[in-house]
């Protein structure tokens, strides 16, 4: 599976001409091989975009944004705990911006591949969550809690293993 970020989801839907060969490959393989899924907050995005001006819908936004998805076919991958937890916690130099943050965790959560307008891109996970949850936590699954948090740093990143 591959997760296409915002601007490759709108220029698929709406101009692939402006897609790169890399890009357009990527996605033709993922069609055959586990599908395409975008983060949910790329829906936002979009909304946003429509909101500024940089994309004009045909009739009304909420009905026009309902289409492209349907028509797509893509999975719209929601945020959940996991992805929440990781996106707060990558480490410097990752973009503050919290939209990119969001659409990485969801690649990273989903052990999926993300698709940029330039290609795919198979560079090393920054940061990874790991869920070390207690027995005890375990045993009280009924109750809500917090699982521990332990940061896996990919060395591979420039990013050292914490001390």
């Amino acid at each position: 599976m591959i997760v296409l970020d915002t601007h490759t989801f709108a220029w698929l839907m709406l101009t692939p001409k402006q897609l790169s060969p890399a890009a357009t490959s990527a996605i033709r393989a993922a069609l055959g091989s586990g599908g395409i899924a975008i983060a949910s907050v790329t829906v936002w995005e979009l909304a946003v975009m429509v909101t500024r001006g940089r994309l004009v819908p045909n009739g009304m936004p909420e009905a026009w944004l309902a289409e492209l998805l349907a028509r797509s076919g893509v999975v719209v991958k929601e945020i959940t705990p996991a992805i929440a937890t990781l996106a707060a916690q990558f480490p410097e130099p990752f973009p503050g911006d919290p939209a990119d943050r969001w659409s990485r965790a969801t690649v990273d959560c989903a052990a999926a591949r993300l698709c940029t307008r330039s290609g795919e891109r198979a560079q090393p996970l920054v940061a990874r969550v790991t869920f070390a949850a207690s027995s005890a936590s375990m045993a009280a699954a009924s109750k809500p809690s917090s699982p521990r948090i332990a940061r896996v740093w990919d060395a591979n990143a420039g990013v050292g293993a914490p001390g």
